[in-house]
């Protein structure tokens, strides 16, 4: 198991991409470790490998080399069936495009991540109403999201990550189509919703207004880390 206050542990980690007859090597020997129950934000130019890296925190895709643990779990050892259940039960997403599913309403839209879990009716029920509540969309809980605004929709996606408790919560690019008032609006929900739940947040982002709320900044460029958690300004 991992340390007490590490939510996720990289060592040495590298991610190679073949491009035709092509290598790639979108990350190079990583190595870090990311605080439990804080604000982390991964920042660094376009194709720097933010993207990457939150994919293989988010057990979405696999390094070439190294070794990660999350949540205290090391994952290369994971099945294909036993990844998907580590990742349904201990890792929620947003993202900027907001990837709800268009022929549910928001209410469904948060409940589905408890049906993978096979949460009970009533549990779901409790469970999404309160998540609902929180992010100020009760009165907007049976609109499908072509219903909603940009800002509605990022916050039915906060409330769908939070709904099943995860240890992670992980948010590429969560404001990118935003305009900077709803941005705001947004980055102040999630602080909020970070502190009420004792989550852990790791965003990757260009935003500013992200970068002064983190508590802790690790810094990406050319698939190298170049600032290795020091700590934010907020």
């Amino acid at each position: 198991m991992n340390e007490k206050g590490t939510a996720v542990r990289m060592t040495n980690v590298s991610k190679n991409y073949l491009m035709g007859k092509v290598a790639v090597e979108a990350l190079k020997a990583i190595t870090l470790e990311i605080p439990r129950k804080r604000f982390n934000v991964i920042i660094g130019p376009s194709g720097s490998g933010k993207t990457t890296l939150l994919n293989l925190i988010g057990c979405i895709d696999f390094p070439s080399s190294g070794r990660i643990e999350i949540c205290g779990q090391d994952v290369a050892g994971l099945s294909d069936n036993e990844t998907s259940d580590f990742r349904a039960r201990n890792i929620g997403f947003i993202f900027q495009n907001f990837n709800l599913i268009p022929v549910l309403s928001a209410y469904e839209n948060v409940e589905y991540p408890l049906l993978l879990t096979q949460t009970s009716a009533r549990e779901r029920r409790e469970k999404v109403q309160q998540m609902i509540d929180a992010v100020g969309l009760f009165d907007h809980r049976h609109h499908r999201p072509n219903e909603l605004s940009g800002g509605q929709r990022q916050r039915v996606a906060i409330a769908r990550a939070l709904v099943k408790g995860p240890e992670l919560v992980l948010a590429d690019e969560p404001t990118a189509n935003l305009d900077s008032k709803t941005g705001r609006s947004i980055i102040d929900l999630m602080h909020e919703m970070q502190s009420k739940n004792n989550t852990t947040f790791i965003f990757s982002s260009h935003d500013k207004q992200i970068m002064d709320h983190a508590e802790e900044v690790f810094v990406i460029q050319d698939g190298q880390l170049v600032d290795n958690g020091r700590e934010g300004r907020s």
